[in-house]
């Protein structure tokens, strides 16, 4: 009786061991919300911006989704109205899943005409308004105000410190950043900031791979105030680090060639990709992404960015929930749409 009940013992502990040996950890998901400003803009469009946030709300547990990155220009026109609207959007995804932002262009000064850095974020956003963004906060450039935040989340036991910076970071900010960065150097780090790389450069760098902005940047920060760069950004944080690895942006527009090949604005989606080795650090991945310009009533345009720690990779998926509401083609195709990289 004793050699069957052992051998049953061995039975069902050599099958645990099998199942946990065997056993995969499941993919995750960070979602990229490009340029609201429209949505907000146009009354409109405000039930899009509602199924956007719907559809994240509703599939956070069958996607896996552990956090929402929103890349500035939340209104077109810094508006108590406009930023009525961007409220109750994002507060569907209060208490089911953390999102971080960061400051547009449009979010800043009189009417959106950028001007100055006066904001309405900070009346109309708090940490606590989202008992999970409050759970990931740690900090602030300037107490109280979201204009410059940094946050952190743990997944499969690996750490990640989130970084969200104004459009075209002051030094004195970046200096707070560096200062973040250090004190969390076993921190896999991401950077959410509105002007980074753009779309418009593929045409003109030598390996058709996007550019930083630079002071030549049409549309860059510089352009409205003091403030860095792209290249300025890269140059004077993020290069510093050895534990970036992920830079997020929106601002820039889609471009092509006419048929006399002059560059001209397009009616697309901006999206552009690159990757940088930061020497004796990681590979830093960046990516534009912004569908405000798109036809047909701005159709609500999402990215996925699926992590898998299983082979360490990212997939990068572009899809709007809107056209999958409406029963039609709901996902974009093509190398900048949808792509995959291998992370350290």
């Amino acid at each position: 009786m004793m050699k069957k009940y052992l051998l049953l013992v061995a039975v069902i502990l050599c099958c645990a061991v099998s199942v946990f040996a065997t056993t995969e950890k499941l993919p995750w998901k960070i979602i990229l919300v490009p340029d609201t400003q429209y949505y907000t803009l146009y009354a409109e469009n405000e039930p899009k911006l509602i199924t956007m946030m719907d559809l994240i709300r509703q599939n956070k547990d069958k996607e896996n989704i552990k956090i929402v990155l929103h890349l500035g220009d939340y209104t077109n026109n810094n508006t108590d109205e406009q930023w009525r609207v961007i409220k109750k959007g994002l507060s569907i995804l209060d208490g089911v899943v953390p999102y971080v932002c960061c400051l547009g262009n449009h979010d800043l000064g009189d009417n959106g005409r950028t001007n100055s850095r006066e904001t309405l974020l900070n009346k109309y956003f708090k940490v606590t308004d989202n008992p999970l963004n409050e759970k990931m906060f740690i900090g602030a450039y300037e107490k109280g105000k979201l204009d410059n935040a940094a946050f952190t989340f743990t997944q499969y036991g690996k750490k990640y410190l989130v970084l969200s910076l104004e459009f075209g970071p002051r030094d004195e900010v970046l200096e707070w950043a560096n200062k973040i960065v250090s004190s969390h150097s076993d921190y896999d780090v991401i950077l959410v900031t509105h002007d980074f790389i753009d779309e418009r450069s593929t045409f003109t760098s030598k390996d058709g791979k996007p550019l930083r902005s630079t002071t030549e940047t049409s549309g860059n920060a510089r352009g409205y105030f003091t403030g860095n760069t792209g290249e300025e950004v890269w140059q004077k944080l993020i290069r510093k680090h050895k534990n970036f690895f992920l830079v997020v942006n929106g601002h820039y527009l889609d471009w092509e060639k006419d048929k006399d090949g002059k560059i001209v604005p397009a009616k697309g989606i901006a999206a552009a990709h690159r990757s940088d080795k930061i020497e004796g650090g990681k590979t830093v991945h960046q990516i534009l992404f912004n569908a405000q310009w798109t036809p047909n009533n701005y159709k609500g345009w999402i990215q996925s960015l699926e992590f898998n720690p299983n082979d360490n990779t990212v997939s990068v998926k572009t899809f709007s929930p809107v056209l999958e509401k409406e029963g039609k083609p709901f996902t974009k195709t093509g190398e900048q749409f949808e792509f995959k990289f291998k992370l350290d």
